[in-house]
């Protein structure tokens, strides 16, 4: 299955869909340069639809994340499908 995810630490997590890595035997994930690496489930939530992916590569550069979002507040989240189109996600 193909899905995107993002670095969130510089020592290799990744945070991705549950979706995409359920029911899997192996993981591996392509980097924005191209690179390919072996990547290991940390843990998942099918409820909430998140899995977190350790990947072993000193040195990556972590998502920047912007301020807090007060509860109530609208917030929207971009995406893209692999095969579908572009995707809103839409909190409050």
């Amino acid at each position: 299955s193909l899905g995107s995810g993002v670095v969130v630490t510089s020592e290799g997590h990744i945070i991705t869909n549950n979706h995409v890595v359920d029911q899997v035997d192996e993981i591996e994930v392509q980097l924005s340069d191209g690179r390919t690496k072996k990547a290991k489930l940390i843990g998942a939530d099918a409820l909430v639809d998140l899995a977190v992916l350790k990947i072993d590569d000193p040195g990556l550069k972590p998502l920047k994340f912007g301020e807090t979002v007060e509860v109530r507040r609208f917030g929207l989240g971009p995406g893209r499908r692999f095969r579908g189109g572009d995707r809103e996600s839409v909190r409050i």
